[in-house]
């Protein structure tokens, strides 16, 4: 008989920042495999700390979850009694739906559907980052609650009706003072809306439904234009003094590294010595991973970027971190930026993603004109280009790319100095 298995476990790293409670898995093992699966039980912090990892239950006495995980338990050891020696050729998902009931799903609601895919499937993808799994789940909130404010929660695949996309769409931005739900930008309803649609494809290719009801759907939105640096506006930035407060020169030198880099604010604070590779004391090659994409960036820093770096290398703050700038909240940053932005006659919102489209922006201004090296320095995907396949960006390009940006930033910087 094949050495199949199961175990229990909280999962902390899910622990809801809302609630403080801490959901509880069920992993299986056989033939060398595993599978996991969450379970419809919540633990609270207290439960939490008398978890034993060796009984794999809540040593608290006044706690209902044992007698959950006993009857799981039990389901497991039916099974194995009852299947025998045909145990070893099943697979931990399939043990897993024969002891949560997962495989009687002929008759479950989209919704219930949905949240088992986000759980199975979504969570376990690899190749997803934890952004995009994050939004997977604000898409799928939203999902449920207007199913819940059009009374479907119920509602099967073969009975969604031919306006469905379009009764989701106009509830995502709309306001319904009713259920106290605020609208929000088409820009931002558009991406919860491809994220179901892709869900509803899933359930095709799974034979689940028949038709994707966000075919065809038409969504009246653009993306707002950005709101561009001018010189002046650039030049106040790198030239005006910032040393009267030391959060404050923090802050406008986060926010130079990525106007002069295109990082964004977490990949700038992330940056470490072991992403630097030394040519020499002005060849100084970058490479890096985005956070959000997990794509590569690569890009030799000019001289106003060595220069922060440098500044802080000596920092006693800095030192003792493994990290090459000083470390500062989102919150504190947009907090700085204000400010830095009154001073320099900004009259939009600035934040450090705003020097990530500044740096894109100068790039096409320094004449930085082959597409691939623009992208290559900003950790932008090459996967759907012609470009991807035929132009590997050699190091010879990023060097000529940053001495074009070298010039344009030294005339600029430079441009009516008397």
């Amino acid at each position: 008989m094949a050495k199949a298995n199961i175990k229990f476990y909280p999962r902390l790293d899910k622990t809801s920042k809302k609630t403080g409670k801490t959901p509880i898995y069920l992993r299986g093992y056989n033939n060398g495999k595993k599978a996991e699966c969450r379970l419809p039980i919540e633990m609270t912090k207290e439960e939490v700390s008398y978890w034993n990892e060796i009984t794999q239950r809540c040593n608290l006495k006044e706690t209902n979850i044992n007698r959950f995980l006993n009857k799981y338990e039990k389901e497991f050891e039916d099974m194995k009694y009852s299947v025998g020696s045909k145990m070893d050729i099943l697979s931990p998902n399939q043990i897993l739906d024969q002891i949560t009931g997962r495989s009687t799903r002929d008759n479950e609601s989209i919704l219930e559907y949905f949240n088992y895919i986000y759980t199975e499937v979504t969570l376990l993808d690899t190749d997803k980052t934890e952004g995009t799994k994050k939004n997977y789940f604000k898409a799928l909130t939203h999902f449920n609650r207007f199913m819940e404010v059009e009374g479907k929660l119920g509602l099967q695949f073969l009975d969604v009706a031919p306006n469905f996309a379009e009764s989701f769409w106009e509830y995502l931005i709309t306001e319904n003072q009713r259920f106290k739900k605020k609208k929000m930008s088409p820009v931002s309803a558009r991406g919860y809306i491809k994220k179901m649609k892709t869900y509803f494809s899933y359930a095709i290719r799974k034979g689940k439904a028949d038709r994707n009801p966000f075919d065809g759907l038409k969504m009246k939105c653009r993306s707002p234009r950005k709101e561009k640096l001018t010189a002046i506006q650039l030049k106040k930035i790198f030239t005006l003094s910032w040393t009267s407060n030391a959060k404050l020169e923090r802050a406008i030198d986060l926010f130079r590294f990525c106007l002069l880099t295109g990082l964004s604010g977490g990949d700038a604070l992330g940056l470490k010595p072991s992403d630097l590779q030394y040519y020499n004391e002005k060849d100084v090659f970058l490479v890096g991973t985005r956070k959000k994409t997990n794509q590569e960036y690569k890009q030799f820093l000019v001289s106003q970027a060595l220069e922060i770096i440098k500044k802080y290398k000596l920092d006693v703050a800095v030192q003792s971190t493994r990290f090459l700038l000083p470390q500062i909240s989102n919150q504190e940053s947009n907090k700085w930026l204000k400010l830095i932005a009154i001073k320099v006659d900004v009259n939009f919102n600035l934040t450090t993603h705003s020097g990530r489209h500044g740096f894109r922006v100068m790039l096409n201004e320094a004449k930085i004109l082959d597409h691939a090296v623009r992208k290559t320095m900003m950790g932008q995907s090459l996967n759907r280009d012609i470009d991807g396949v035929y132009n590997e960006v050699r190091e010879n390009q990023l060097m000529e790319a940053r001495n074009l940006y070298q010039t344009f930033l030294t005339n600029l910087f430079t441009k009516n100095e008397k």
